[in-house]
């Protein structure tokens, strides 16, 4: 039973192979197409526009935590600030990634 099962398991790994080979050129052609549309279709800017929000509201929040941090020794005048200068820092931060994507497309 054993040899049987082997020959039949190197008989399909064969034709496997034989049928790869065979088609080879044509499914690196179909893998390029399709690699090719997504490419095309995949939104890079929306991806980096993002990337760059969120790279600038945790650097001015983390600068901010620490500026507040030990500037403030009063945790409730610390937590009214950051709630305050957070606020502000993410709608500065917004508006300025805004406008310097705004001057790239020019």
């Amino acid at each position: 039973m054993f040899p049987t099962v082997t020959l039949q398991i190197e008989g399909m790994r064969y034709h496997i192979v034989h049928a790869l080979t065979t088609h080879h050129t044509e499914i690196e052609a179909e893998v390029n197409r399709q690699l090719e549309a997504m490419v095309k279709s995949f939104d890079f800017e929306k991806v980096i526009r993002a990337a760059v929000q969120d790279a600038i509201t945790t650097a001015v929040r983390d600068h901010l935590k620490l500026a507040i941090g030990s500037a403030f020794g009063d945790p409730a005048i610390k937590s009214e600030l950051q709630v305050m200068v957070l606020g502000a820092m993410r709608r500065l931060a917004k508006d300025d990634a805004l406008e310097f994507f705004s001057q790239i497309e020019r």
